[in-house]
């Protein structure tokens, strides 16, 4: 089949890659229009155009999609759409301008964690397991029928975009299955059942870890890294914390402060430690911490939790 695709982080390259690699034909590509990136802000393209376009794929830059692009679809002569992360609601015309419709792979089991941040909502409330659903788009936000639903596992120790990385992979290769079946006209899809609930975008603030908690706490570290990333406040300043682990317990250092033990830095907790092992102090570049709290010239940190 002839096949477009809406997408633009990276997380949705494995699925670009995997349907480039089937026998469907990928002939054009629609992604969010370039924007500032970085520390500098240089306006630069999505991960998706830049992909495409070094493959030679015709790309569409747009933040809206609207009759114009119900125009290039009809010129593009494509049967089926397949969206992954492409960061705007589908409306018509645009849901009715494919001759099989739009499919969208997301990665929770619908109607559980609908929304922007499946991933990280799903670390944030502890969950050890997750799934990657392929339903058929439709106007209400990740309600369609769902045509695939694989479950999958998330260790203890997995970040968000860990566990992201695995899932665009495993997914891009449930999409083609399910495309597979679109064309030859054997899919089925179901309409979701089960709890709604919802998967709001995480803020920064989202990121801040307190010495209250050790297990929500590191899986508040795990479900906002890399983002929007995770840092802790200190009588020494913001600290961003990139790589954490669990410690063991250190009963002889007191809760709510950051200490060296055994040549690493870690935070402290009542009912144990997590291990700071990659942090960026404000203002400074990535280093381990224990070379950070060694620069600092004391024997105790105090963590700011208020």
């Amino acid at each position: 089949m002839r096949v477009v695709f809406a997408g633009t982080p990276a997380v949705a390259i494995p699925a670009l890659e995997s349907i480039l690699a089937s026998p469907h034909e990928l002939i054009g590509v629609i992604t969010r229009e370039d924007a500032p990136f970085g520390r500098h802000k240089r306006v630069t393209p999505s991960p998706v155009a830049v992909w495409a376009e070094d493959r030679g794929i015709e790309v569409a830059r747009v933040n809206r999609l609207g009759p114009e692009e119900a125009e290039l679809l009809a010129q593009w002569q494509a049967d089926v759409g397949v969206i992954v992360a492409y960061g705007a609601l589908v409306r018509e015309p645009i849901l009715s301008a494919l001759p099989h419709g739009w499919l969208n792979l997301h990665f929770s089991h619908l109607p559980d964690l609908r929304g922007a941040a499946p991933v990280q909502n799903a670390i944030l409330r502890g969950d050890t397991h997750i799934a990657t659903s392929v339903f058929r788009l439709v106007a209400e936000l990740d309600a369609g029928d769902v045509c695939d639903t694989r479950a999958h596992e998330i260790s203890g120790d997995e970040t968000s975009g860990e566990v992201l990385a695995r899932l665009a992979v495993t997914g891009g290769q449930q999409l083609v299955s399910v495309l597979d079946a679109v064309e030859s006209g054997v899919v089925s899809a179901a309409p979701q059942s089960g709890t709604r609930s919802h998967a709001p975008k995480l803020s920064a603030a989202d990121g801040r870890l307190r010495t209250v908690n050790l297990t929500g706490q590191y899986d508040r570290f795990r479900a906002t890294t890399p983002e929007p990333g995770a840092w802790v406040e200190t009588d020494a300043g913001r600290l961003k914390l990139v790589r954490m682990r669990r410690g063991t317990p250190c009963p002889d250092l007191a809760p709510g402060t950051l200490q060296l033990r055994e040549g690493e830095l870690v935070m402290v907790f009542s009912e144990g430690t997590l291990a700071c092992l990659r942090v960026v102090p404000a203002g400074k570049r990535e280093m381990s911490g224990a070379e950070w709290f060694r620069g600092l010239r004391r024997d105790v940190v105090n963590i700011v939790d208020s």
